[in-house]
């Protein structure tokens, strides 16, 4: 078995990935091209290459000692890292990621899994197609990139943060890969910051059925001005990076969302589609969850009337958290104008578009002048602080949200559960405490408990959040018909 299939993958399928530039396979492999002897990753920007002239590798490590150099558009050291399983290769990949900077030789690596470096060297060929000593080189590589493009630290301390014993050897390493040197790596990474990228272009497809308006809708409702702009069947929002910044366009349409990117500086494009993904929910099992919901009696006219309805996403956590705070008990419209107090206070939302407030930021402004209750405000302060201090970290998994979430006052199971609904993309999902859901629920003009609305929703597992959806939107057109009975 080559280390390409190991991963699971066969030419065939890489080379269907990279006509489609799918972030899903960001970092499972590497595609070079002969004619220019490039390796890229598969979401890279650049024309596509005829497949005669393309090779795919598992790694970056074996694109490199089979002679290719790194591309310069897409930057294959800042491929996200790919779960591997926890045998001996995996955790050697783990070892190797974590200590190639300390210098560590391949015979420490070895004994440090227990094993002979041979045996070391065997496995790890057969896994990713190169041995430990060639991983080790490019862990090495991709940090000293990542450090030239994103820091201004002298050029020494850059070889010694990434492993290498001299400066000597960090030139001679950094010329053979990408040939060019140091300095000048980080010249093209500073003019980078000061020019326009090409637009990128790109349609994502979503599994059918998608009710592409209904989603359109809900984000045009509540949209922010100064954060947010709403155009027709589109939202226009803005992105920051350490080397630029820029716009995204999403417009929605039956088979998905076509995604336009323009800006200063290098397009972080991994990022962002990440985050249209995660904003639309396009990668959802639509027909699934129809056909399960549907067998629920209080849900089938909805789900017939409007199937592929989706749970919209938040474009970023702790913007979702904030904006949950400031929504609570209020209307939407009045959610969207304490948003944009929030903004002003901060001092942003001053040009056309601006990015939503960073925790420090909003942790370092007097809030007060937002104009809401004390007990929001100490909620709002108390977010902010402990994302600030690492208490609450919206990078780890959705489950370990809830527990420091409701540790902070003022923030109880609704804002919670709608936060991993919407932010953190748990289909299960379920603010049982919900008005709506007990109204729904509930019989004889009484509002269910929120145990009895628990034990309902048991038959809608595990795409809950889904049926939330469902609900609100039939409470929305009965209350646009004028008709305030459950339904």
């Amino acid at each position: 078995m080559s280390a390409l299939e190991a991963t699971g993958l066969t030419s065939e399928q890489c080379q269907l990935a990279r006509e489609a530039r799918d972030v899903r396979f960001d970092g499972r492999f590497f595609v070079a091209v002969l004619s220019t002897g490039i390796y890229c990753r598969p979401v890279c920007p650049a024309p596509l290459a005829e497949p005669s002239n393309q090779r795919f590798h598992a790694t970056a490590a074996s694109a490199e000692a089979a002679g290719f150099r790194p591309c310069l558009r897409c930057r294959p050291e800042r491929a996200p890292a790919v779960a591997v399983d926890a045998d001996l290769a995996g955790r050697a990949l783990a070892a190797i990621e974590r200590s190639a900077t300390a210098g560590i030789r391949v015979a420490t690596l070895a004994a440090d899994v227990g094993v002979s470096s041979r045996h070391l060297r065997r496995v790890l060929d057969a896994r990713f197609g190169v041995g430990p000593q060639a991983l080790l080189a490019s862990q090495r590589l991709r940090v000293a990139k990542r450090l030239l493009d994103d820091t201004d630290a002298p050029i020494t301390d850059v070889a010694l943060a990434a492993g290498f014993g001299s400066v000597r050897a960090f030139n001679a390493a950094v010329g053979r890969c990408w040939q060019r040197s140091p300095t000048a790596l980080r010249r093209l990474a500073r003019n980078r910051r000061c020019e326009d990228a090409p637009p990128v272009r790109m349609r994502l497809g979503a599994n059918a059925p998608f009710a592409h308006g209904a989603l359109a809708q809900f984000f045009a409702l509540r949209a922010v001005p100064g954060l947010e702009r709403v155009e027709t069947d589109a939202l226009v929002r803005r992105w920051h990076s350490a080397t630029g910044g820029g716009s995204v366009r999403i417009r929605f349409n039956e088979r998905g969302v076509d995604v336009e990117l323009a800006g200063r500086g290098t397009l972080p494009l991994v990022e962002l589609l990440a985050r249209v993904r995660r904003l639309t929910d396009i990668e959802a099992a639509s027909r699934t969850i129809d056909a399960a919901l549907a067998r629920d009696p209080l849900l089938a006219a909805g789900v017939r009337s409007l199937p592929g309805r989706r749970v919209p996403g938040m474009w970023d956590p702790f913007e979702g958290a904030v904006r949950a705070i400031l929504g609570q008990q209020v209307s939407v419209a009045a959610a969207r104008t304490l948003t944009g107090r929030l903004l002003t206070l901060c001092g942003l939302g001053k040009d056309e578009l601006d990015v939503f407030p960073d925790p420090e930021t909003v942790a370092a402004a007097d809030l007060s002048a937002i104009g809401i209750p004390s007990a929001r405000l100490r909620a709002l302060e108390a977010l902010a602080k402990a994302c600030v201090k690492g208490t609450v970290d919206f990078s780890v998994p959705t489950a370990e949200w809830r527990s420091p979430l409701l540790a902070l006052p003022g923030i109880g199971p609704w804002t919670v559960e709608y936060l991993c609904m919407r932010a953190g993309r748990d289909p299960d999902a379920f603010p049982a405490g919900d008005l709506i859901l007990r109204t729904r629920l509930g019989s004889a003009g009484r509002l269910a408990s929120e145990r009895q609305v628990r034990d309902r929703a048991e038959r809608w597992r595990p795409w809950r959040a889904y049926a939330v959806l469902q609900l609100w939107a039939a409470q929305s057109a009965a209350r646009d018909r004028g008709d305030r009975r459950p339904q």
